[in-house]
């Protein structure tokens, strides 16, 4: 386990200890707080400014600028994957500022993804949906595989036996995400009225 750099990581630890799984376990959740965290912050401005002629203005310039929401929706995704490249998180887990960067970075891509998913339709939205928890479940696979089977640390931070439990966390993430999700999904789908023909 890297040096805590904040408070919280000696929660973390706490809840490791009682858990008996990895610290790096909730600190990854931690990371998907911070990505809902921005993306509440998002919401709360635009109902906050919804009477404001600046929203309006903001909503215009997105609607020009972030076309079908790809763009920002890219912005986060590399975002995202750019602090958990090795290279980049290894160090930013020993480090404070690097560490700070990385969170301020974080609630950036939770707007973003606010920010896109707002010009999404509704299959569209459900699609990245799901990619992005299939994404975060191959990466799990992939961190489990390699330490379970090639026994490779791809974290220097990480030991082998808190990577693995990390890419478990990880699967199991995704299941949970998607055992909420669809059922939610289906139960709009046949609960919401049918579509009526106008026949005028």
């Amino acid at each position: 386990m890297f040096p805590p750099l904040e408070l919280i990581d000696y929660i973390y630890w706490a809840l490791a200890v009682g858990f008996n799984v990895a610290p790096e376990v909730f600190i990854m959740i931690s990371d998907l707080i911070l990505l809902f965290g921005g993306f509440l912050l998002a919401y709360s401005l635009q109902v906050l400014l919804s009477a404001e002629r600046v929203l309006y203005r903001i909503v215009s310039l997105n609607n020009r600028l972030n076309r079908g929401g790809v763009p920002s929706l890219t912005a986060a995704s590399l975002i995202i994957v750019y602090w958990h490249v090795p290279q980049v998180l290894d160090p930013a887990l020993l480090n404070f500022g690097l560490h700070v960067i990385m969170h301020l970075s974080l609630l950036v891509a939770g707007i973003l993804i606010f920010v896109g998913t707002g010009l999404l339709n509704g299959r569209t939205r459900k699609m990245a949906s799901v990619l992005g928890c299939k994404a975060m479940g191959i990466f799990g696979v992939f961190l489990l595989v390699t330490s379970s089977v090639g026994y490779k640390r791809f974290y220097s931070v990480y030991p082998i036996n808190q990577q693995a439990q990390l890419g478990l966390a990880m699967m199991i993430m995704m299941f949970i995400f998607e055992g909420l999700l669809i059922p939610y999904w289906l139960y709009r789908h046949f609960t919401s009225p049918a579509p009526t023909l106008n026949t005028k």
